[in-house]
């Protein structure tokens, strides 16, 4: 029980690091606040860079239909997780743009773009929680229907639905 809780209490804090960490990017003052997203990806000629003496991306151009299943496979260091993390901007391009439906990233408002994005991190946190509650921890508030909505994108409600207490199934360290 003692390890189980220090690994929550680790992974608790981590989503909080993340979550309080200032942000790096500037939103427009004419984003558009409320845009609904198809999902339609552009990159054009897209570069990145953490620091001026090392580029991680270089003109990167890559264009995905919504609905597409797309594998961004590589060696470790070749800069997929920082191209996926372009995507809800929490960086921008050093050069070229990314377009989501036609329309440059930094037009849309930061929590309507981010609240219609989802990741899954390499190294997913699972909370010492119900299903449920590990899905809708990022919308507490969230109905079954859009817990079950979101275990169906992610192609978990199959295998959610054969387990004996389904989405209320505790899991997480020890569980």
């Amino acid at each position: 029980v003692g390890a189980t809780i220090s690994g929550a209490g680790a992974g608790t804090r981590r989503v909080f690091e993340i979550l309080d960490a200032k942000e790096v990017v500037v939103e427009s003052g004419d984003a558009k606040p409320n845009s609904k997203i198809k999902g339609d990806i552009e990159l054009q000629n897209v570069s990145f860079s953490y620091e001026a003496t090392r580029e991680i991306l270089h003109e990167v151009g890559l264009s995905i239909r919504a609905g597409d299943c797309v594998a961004i496979v590589g060696p470790s260091g070749a800069g997929k997780t920082t191209l996926l993390n372009l995507l809800p901007r929490f960086f921008d391009p050093t050069s070229g743009s990314i377009k989501m439906d036609g329309i440059d990233l930094r037009e849309f408002g930061l929590k309507n773009l981010r609240s219609q994005i989802a990741l899954v991190l390499q190294q997913p946190i699972i909370l010492p929680a119900t299903i449920a509650e590990n899905i809708s921890y990022g919308k507490p508030d969230a109905s079954l229907a859009e817990i079950q909505s979101a275990a169906r994108l992610a192609n978990a409600d199959e295998f959610i639905e054969r387990l004996p207490d389904q989405y209320e199934t505790v899991v997480g360290d020890g569980a």
